[in-house]
């Protein structure tokens, strides 16, 4: 009910048993850098009060967000934030039978790189264009900007208040990506596909175009889903996530 009426953040919430030592300097120092376009060691008042402005400290421990954008160990303090990933032959999910199966865990962009390297290596390359010759690199057969987009919302826009990881699920004829958790009050698929959202992870909304392919804008979706309209997404009440699903 807090998380509904935007009075409950969850990546916002302090993780008690962390200290400044958990934090990868080297990691806020370019985040830093990114940010402002300046050194972190010209910044004009101390580490520790600016870890709390910018919502990467609370009383002296970390949040999850400083967690997931420049934690040290996000797996020992964090052990389900992260992405699972299969590849399976025929059509549905088998436990004993896969292709390909990795787990990419640490911060948001370590695994949003390991992610996409792993669809990089199962999805098949096409010809884009058939009269520009045999040398061409291929292309993705499902937009590789599509399948961008809708990664990187679930990494920022997942229910944190979730213990479970993202899904991404590829079969013979599809992808599937589960994000934990279903859309926030008052929004719906078709909604979001034109835009509208509502900040469920606040402070990893703020920094993400920091650290990922992100521009925090609300447009990315929509317009990705324009150039790419195969691209489903049902919001699964029963399962209790949303899931982006694409053809082959």
């Amino acid at each position: 009910l807090f998380q509904a009426a935007s009075k409950l953040f969850a990546d916002k919430r302090q993780l008690p048993e962390t200290t400044l030592d958990a934090l990868d300097l080297s990691a806020f120092s370019n985040f830093y850098q990114k940010k402002t376009g300046s050194s972190l060691a010209t910044a004009d008042i101390p580490t520790g009060r600016l870890l709390e402005a910018l919502g990467f400290m609370k009383k002296g421990a970390l949040t999850l967000a400083g967690l997931l954008l420049a934690g040290k160990n996000v797996p020992r303090h964090a052990p389900l934030f992260n992405i699972t990933a299969a590849s399976f032959p025929g059509t549905a999910v088998t436990t004993d039978v896969f292709l390909d199966k990795a787990e990419f865990s640490g911060r948001l962009p370590e695994q949003f790189t390991g992610a996409m390297g792993f669809l990089d290596r199962n999805l098949r390359h096409i010809q884009a264009n058939p009269e520009t010759g045999f040398n061409q690199p291929g292309v993705w057969e499902i937009s590789r900007e599509a399948v961008q987009e809708v990664l990187v919302n679930a990494l920022v826009h997942r229910d944190y208040l979730v213990n479970a990881s993202i899904k991404l699920f590829l079969f013979d004829d599809r992808l599937e990506v589960h994000s934990p958790g279903t859309l926030p009050n008052s929004l719906t698929v078709e909604s979001v596909r034109l835009g509208v959202s509502v900040a469920r992870n606040s402070v990893l909304l703020s920094h993400a175009q920091h650290m990922l392919p992100y521009s925090g804008l609300g447009s990315g979706l929509p317009r990705t889903l324009s150039r790419c309209p195969v691209w489903e997404l049902v919001n699964s009440t029963d399962a209790g996530r949303l899931i982006g699903r694409a053809p082959r």
